[in-house]
């Protein structure tokens, strides 16, 4: 820990959030915040023709991030759900070495993407009968996307329900599942959905959501190990989940205990953005703002939106450090603008921590111009990223030579190369900016073997 100057900051009493007033910069959003904001969706009035929805809920279905935003139209996720609950319109054929789509199914889509058909439980059915246990979806995050949805049309009660209904049914069978049913397995859509039950629990009063959950207490005796010890999660809140479903847990109950174990271990959840809500947002300060620049471009558009809905000076380290890439420079620069008084202490504290003063001096004149001082980023082509990439790696090897065999300094330099190749392909739009990045240590040609293979297992270090 190294920016707290007294101490860590005092966490809240476990099952209490840290403000229930003046968290978020609204008492909308504060309301928003204690109910698991922004693992929710508010559903918005269409405005104008349909034309921009159809484009969001079509990208919305191809892409392999999350992109329907927090706040989306009821046209927007209407149409969505009607359309996901048709299921997979492919299968792969090896002998067609591609996908082979049914017809049937392409036209099902392209129907509920061209008409606004009312929302009901039948759709959210249809959703789980391909889902559960476990379905051709890849990403179960979509799968839970789908009941939020669900959730924000028809209300929490009824989606509860129907949810904890077919998760006993499913659970009731171990021939189901699978491999996936194996002991320790928690990858399936099944789990995902139950431990996604713990934070639409914030939006019920207990007693009735235990009520709800009642039905899968006999799951808990069940030959479904991981499933059942989720299960026991939901119903004890002193029983302890599966540890890849801790950051659930801890948010739904109000628990920070964990949350400060990962920031005190140089891994804040930010990635979950409800954990700042629980942990409490001074702990802003602890997170990596280099690792912010590393990740996908609708990763760091997502924090400006959602953590931006924040009251507290420290959300201005995280933007300043957005502000200094590409990827989310927009939204970054146009939130300390417009909080620039809350965020002017925060950013002079930047100015005086190793690691931060150039950031920090670059987003107090940012507050003094009214712009970010590289001027506005701008999306890279493909052509234009590879030229970037060459260059990058053309001169790494001297670069690292230079450093005259100082390993702090020969950590930095790569360190700095890895950012930047991150921060190139996350601004061209790629999902795993990260990716390959050592695949292009092939650079060392011009010196010795063993420079050469100590700089390679630099850059996988470097990599985390």
């Amino acid at each position: 820990m190294g920016r707290f100057e007294s101490g860590e900051p005092t966490s809240p009493t476990r099952g209490q959030p840290p403000r229930r007033e003046g968290f978020a910069f609204t008492s909308e959003l504060d309301a928003l915040w204690a109910r698991g904001f922004p693992e929710l969706f508010v559903l918005t009035e269409p405005v104008g023709n349909d034309k921009a929805d159809k484009k969001l809920v079509q990208k919305a279905l191809d892409d392999i991030d999350p992109v329907l935003p927090v706040f989306v139209s009821r046209r927007a996720a209407g149409r969505f759900l009607h359309a996901y609950a048709v299921g997979k319109t492919w299968t792969w054929s090896n002998a067609a070495r591609g996908p082979v789509y049914d017809d049937a199914k392409v036209q099902q889509v392209a129907t509920a993407l061209a008409s606004d058909q009312p929302v009901d439980l039948s759709v959210l059915e249809r959703v789980l009968a391909n889902s559960l246990p476990h379905g051709p979806e890849t990403y179960p995050w979509r799968v839970q996307q789908a009941v939020w949805l669900a959730e924000a049309f028809l209300g929490t009660e009824p989606v509860v329900q129907l949810l904890v209904r077919e998760l006993a049914r499913v659970s009731a069978d171990h021939a189901l599942w699978g491999f996936r049913g194996d002991a320790g397995r928690t990858n399936n859509h099944a789990n995902h959905l139950t431990a996604g039950l713990a934070v639409m629990g914030l939006r019920m009063e207990r007693e009735r959501f235990v009520e709800l959950i009642e039905p899968l207490r006999d799951v808990t005796a069940a030959p479904l190990e991981a499933h059942a010890s989720i299960v026991q999660a939901l119903l004890d809140a002193a029983h302890a989940p599966p540890r890849d479903m801790c950051v659930d847990f801890a948010i739904a109950r109000r628990d920070p205990a964990p949350l400060a174990a990962l920031a005190r271990a140089g891994n804040f959840p930010w990635w979950r953005i409800a954990s700042v809500y629980v942990l409490g947002p001074e702990w802003l300060a602890e997170v990596d703002g280099r690792s912010l620049k590393r990740q996908a471009k609708w990763q760091q558009l997502r924090l400006v939106d959602e953590l931006g809905t924040v009251a507290h000076e420290e959300v201005a380290r995280v933007m300043a450090w957005l502000a200094t890439g590409a990827s989310a420079r927009k939204g970054a620069v146009a939130w300390l603008l417009r909080h620039a008084h809350l965020a002017r202490p925060a950013l002079v504290r930047m100015t005086q921590t190793k690691g931060e003063q150039e950031v920090g001096a670059l987003a107090l004149a940012c507050l003094d111009t009214g712009e970010w001082p590289a001027g506005k980023a701008k999306k890279l082509s493909e052509k234009a990223l590879n030229a970037a990439l060459n260059k990058l790696f053309a001169g790494l090897s001297a670069r690292m030579q230079a450093c005259g065999g100082d390993e702090a300094l020969e950590r930095e330099t790569m360190t700095q190369a890895f950012d930047t190749y991150c921060e190139l392909r996350s601004a061209a739009g790629d999902p795993t900016p990260e990716a390959y990045f050592s695949h292009n240590l092939d650079c060392f040609r011009d010196v010795d073997t063993e420079s050469a293979t100590r700089w390679i297992d630099l850059g996988v270090a470097v990599m985390g």
